[in-house]
């Protein structure tokens, strides 16, 4: 009522002067008006709700503007995303340079149409537009993009050329000297599935070194001068961990286990795995996990477009990965599947991303990605989290011992498994994007890229490298997210949200018990609770997307710690027992004297 009454003594005033109502046009007003006047309008700037209602017509037209902007830029925002996805994904399944400047030409254009249309976004004023318009066009102008088109295409150019050094290089040796290639193999070995099998599988310490150095060479040193142009752009003991990268130390397994004298063979796993099943086969097998807790089938275009397996005959990247192509229907994942447990395990992770491309195809496309980055990376893990408990194992027939006197025992085994994985992984997970950081801010220089990356690897993870290194080297160029400049903190954040979701799945599906053993195969609620996440897209804060399914809007360990407990307690207990030293103080790096 206030503000209804002070519009119309204002209007009144204002109408009174200008058309007469008894007195002359240029008749002014008397001073108790003048006096009225002044403090109208000093309400109206001390009052900013009154003077948007005041305002109110001007704004509607600009919200209905801005509607009708957000509606054509959605469309062509849709088309640049639907071609940008295909000339991707036409340069990493074929390396080639017809491929490689068809994908630059596109997103070259894109960038163009992009600054233009950011442009138009930066013109209105968002604050009173309704919640959701205002959410999406806040999203499109926040840019991190250079304004000047050359310096953009450069960016792209290097960032390509770096992914093909990473993604086609090889390991290649004289034949059959000095041990290093073996009769029958092939002289020129690719990272994966070669090299991983290799680093997962083989006890040979100078094999592993040989193996370890050598694909540094190839794909890491290459990359720095381009790395070192890349950052002035946009700023205008890893050799018998059982993996590439130190990352986790889950392969390392066979050489740590608690109780070796009732630990299930899981080279025999493998091996029913490939009697039953092909490729397909285990993708088929992860599809009817997600479909039997209420989720989606894969397409018939995620089957006839998808590449599962390595193609002959033309260089490929290999990294596994899940693609939204920006039409109905058309989903892909890119792997060079092997037949075994472990790929198992990342098809269920690449299939999670899917899921979530399908849940939030029906939004607009700016919302059409995760909540934040982890959540994408935690859905599919959180399903393998069940699928690699050994109560689901026993589903598949991969596991054939029987509850018994042992289950202490086998339990302790299998969390320490997991642990080599997931706990091993979070100092890795944390420092690769702490490095980068570093290179971006300007703590770490440009000619002490290598030394600071070996020193963060001693710090978090207690790792030091094999054989002495130097700045002639370049170590994280060798780990495939520097070169394609994807962030990490995701997947650090991903490995202890993912407790999170499947604890809240765990108990939507009825389970009892220890967490570790849960298995929520054939739960529709656990499906339809994790549902509710994956259908908000990016729409709503992640806050609101983690409280839709968990309950709480923090991300929290207590649901890993609660996993992993009763290893927790035979560790503190054994560590006490044999009086074992932790950590690795005064420890330096491995680095070449001057």
């Amino acid at each position: 009522m206030r503000q209804w009454l002070a519009v119309s003594a204002l209007l009144s005033l204002v109408a009174g002067n200008v058309v007469g109502a008894g007195r002359h046009p240029k008749q002014t007003f008397s001073s108790g008006e003048r006096r009225l006047l002044r403090n109208l309008v000093t309400l109206l700037k001390n009052d900013p709700d009154l003077a948007h209602d005041v305002s109110a017509d001007d704004g509607d037209s600009q919200e209905e503007m801005a509607e009708k902007w957000m509606m054509k830029t959605n469309k062509e925002l849709i088309e640049w995303n639907r071609a940008g996805s295909l000339a991707n994904w036409e340069f990493v399944t074929n390396f080639t340079d017809e491929t490689r400047q068809k994908m630059l030409s596109v997103e070259s254009n894109r960038s163009r149409w992009y600054q233009s249309a950011l442009s138009e976004g930066k013109q209105f004023e968002t604050n009173h537009f309704r919640p959701d318009l205002r959410r999406q066009i806040e999203m499109f102008v926040f840019n991190s993009e250079s304004d000047d088109p050359a310096v953009e295409d450069e960016i792209r150019a290097i960032q390509s050329e770096m992914e093909t050094i990473y993604s086609t290089a090889k390991v290649c040796f004289p034949e059959d000297k000095g041990g290093a290639a073996r009769k029958g193999k092939n002289k020129c070995l690719s990272l994966e599935p070669d090299l991983v099998s290799i680093m997962a599988q083989s006890r040979n310490p100078i094999l592993l070194l040989i193996y370890w150095a050598n694909w540094r060479d190839v794909s890491g040193r290459p990359i720095r001068r381009l790395y070192e142009r890349f950052v002035e752009l946009l700023n205008v003991g890893a050799k018998q961990n059982g993996n590439m990268w130190a990352q986790n130390w889950e392969n390392i397994y066979s050489l740590v286990v608690p109780y070796p004298e009732v630990d299930r063979d899981f080279s025999s796993a493998d091996r029913i795995i490939q009697r039953k099943y092909d490729v397909m086969g285990l993708f088929r097998l992860a599809e009817d996990f997600f479909v039997s807790i209420d989720l989606f089938n894969m397409t018939k275009i995620f089957w006839e477009k998808s590449m599962l397996v390595k193609p002959p005959n033309r260089d490929v990247q290999c990294h596994a990965s899940a693609e939204d192509m920006f039409a109905p229907g058309d989903f892909r994942i890119k792997m060079c599947t092997e037949v075994s447990e472990s790929y198992l395990e990342t098809i269920h992770h690449e299939m999670g991303h899917v899921e979530y491309f399908m849940a939030y195809s029906h939004l607009p496309p700016l919302y059409r990605d995760g909540a934040n980055c982890a959540f994408h990376e935690a859905i599919g893990d959180t399903i393998a989290l069940s699928v690699m408990s050994r109560t689901h194992q026993r589903v598949l027939g991969l596991d054939t011992t029987q509850p018994g006197a042992d289950d202490y025992k086998r339990s302790i085994n299998d969390l320490m498994k997991m642990a080599l994985y997931k706990i091993g992984f979070l100092p890795f997970g944390l420092l690769v994007d702490r490095w980068r950081w570093n290179v971006f801010s300007n703590v770490t220089k440009l000619d002490n890229l290598n030394r600071d990356w070996w020193q963060l690897r001693l710090d978090l993870q207690g790792v030091r490298s094999p054989i002495p290194r130097s700045e002639d080297d370049f170590d994280p160029g060798s780990k495939f997210h520097i070169p394609s400049n994807s962030p990490y903190i995701c997947y650090f954040v991903s490995t202890v949200v993912q407790f999170q979701f499947y604890k809240a799945m765990c108990e939507a599906s009825g389970h009892e018990g220890s967490l570790h053993e849960c298995d929520f195969y054939r739960s529709p609620p656990a499906g339809r609770l994790l549902k509710r996440l994956l259908e908000l897209g990016a729409s709503r804060p992640w806050q609101e997307a983690l409280q839709k399914m968990t309950g709480s809007r923090e991300i929290s360990a207590s649901a890993l710690l609660e996993y992993f407990r009763p290893l927790e307690k035979w560790l503190k207990f054994n560590n006490d027992l044999y009086n074992e030293k932790l950590g690795w103080k005064g420890a330096k790096i491995n680095w070449k004297s001057e």
